[in-house]
């Protein structure tokens, strides 16, 4: 636009000079015509404005690193050409945060449609959004424009690659699925199993007195109950951004771990659930997979998952509000650094971090 008006000011600069100095009553027609046609063009731009819409089509899965094609169309819905259209598009990967801006440029006759292709590539899993912010409308020759804010999106998913994962199942998941067994670490409140024994403190149920060893020492001692940990596995994908550190692919990198874990917990039929914090939302969420079916309807979810800078990890959430219903064993997909954990969970059967760069047998015990 800039070069246009360039042009057509050093035009009108021309037709000016050469009326000054020739009289020509030629002249002094174009330089009028001139003027009115920049008028016209911007009654024009006023005129298209909201007139112009446009909407995506989109292909609704793609391979890693696969050049896809896509079309945004532009409809005029006036009689009225539009100018020149120009879009701005967004391609933003919601799982890795990666983003990318490219512009269509187009044109439209009144009452017509007109479609531009656009194409992308990710070398990374994730969910591609892609969406148009604002629409630049322009008149014919370039001199005025009119901006329109839009908020049209539509999603692509970029499939993960299935890592090779070679889950080692141990006693406790072979022997008896459904047991439960009891944390060794912390109490619970389950009067059918016995964490130890204390003395007896005023406020004490009557009915968790040990008679036996209370008769035997003298003195009044209460049982305390166990805390039922349930012979399970939960694969925790951490969204929180601690530090910088990271690459952004490493996101993806995790969660192509994850999802081949599950996989593979899936084959050898142990049911499981996967955990997250939604960013979004700012709640945790589980879900449970118990059929390859079940995991391939969060997939999309999964892949969508937004990574923001906090102040404390998705991990530290889900300790706060599930230590009464844990887990018997975690694994911990996390591209932060995860310190020490083993207070936070001692009471859990078996813990395991898995960061990117790493390999992926992973050993439940």
């Amino acid at each position: 636009m800039k070069k246009s008006r360039i042009l057509a000011g050093i035009w009108m600069l021309f037709l000016v000079v050469a009326y000054l100095v020739s009289a020509s009553i030629t002249i002094g027609i174009a330089a009028v015509a001139t003027v009115l046609l920049c008028f016209f063009c911007f009654f024009l731009s006023i005129a298209m404005k909201n007139k112009v819409t446009c909407y995506f089509e989109v292909p609704d899965m793609a391979e890693k690193e696969q050049q896809v094609y896509g079309k945004l169309i532009f409809e005029n819905h006036s009689l009225l050409p539009a100018g020149r259209l120009r879009a701005e598009l967004l391609f933003q990967n919601l799982l890795t945060g990666e983003k990318e801006i490219c512009h269509l440029d187009s044109m439209a006759a009144g009452k017509e449609k007109t479609e531009t292709k656009w194409s992308v590539c990710s070398n990374c899993c994730g969910a591609i959004r892609i969406s148009v912010q604002k629409l630049l409308v322009s008149d014919m020759l370039g001199l005025f424009l009119t901006e329109q804010k839009l908020n049209i999106s539509d999603t692509m998913i970029v499939l993960p690659e299935m890592k090779t994962v070679e889950v080692q199942v141990g006693d406790s998941f072979t022997t008896d699925w459904e047991s439960i067994q009891y944390s060794e670490q912390k109490k619970g409140d389950d009067p059918g199993e016995t964490f130890g024994i204390r003395e007896y403190q005023p406020g004490d149920s009557t009915k968790m007195i040990h008679w036996k060893i209370s008769q035997k020492l003298g003195e009044l001692y209460v049982k305390e109950p166990g805390l039922p940990v349930e012979n399970a596995v939960l694969l925790f994908f951490e969204t929180a951004k601690l530090t910088g550190d990271s690459r952004t692919s490493d996101q993806a990198e995790l969660m192509e771990k994850l999802i081949s874990v599950s996989e593979n917990l899936t084959e050898k039929g142990m049911h499981h659930k996967i955990g997250w914090y939604d960013q979004k939302k700012e709640q945790l969420c589980m879900e449970e997979i118990d059929s390859a079916d079940n995991l391939a309807q969060i997939i999309h979810g999964l892949l969508s998952l937004e990574r923001k800078e906090k102040t404390f990890t998705g991990l530290q959430e889900y300790a706060q509000k599930y230590q009464e219903q844990p887990f018997g064993h975690i694994l911990y997909f996390t591209a932060e650094d995860p310190g020490n954990l083993a207070d936070l969970f001692a009471w859990q059967c078996s813990f395991q971090t898995v960061r990117p760069g790493e390999d992926v047998g992973i050993l439940l015990i």
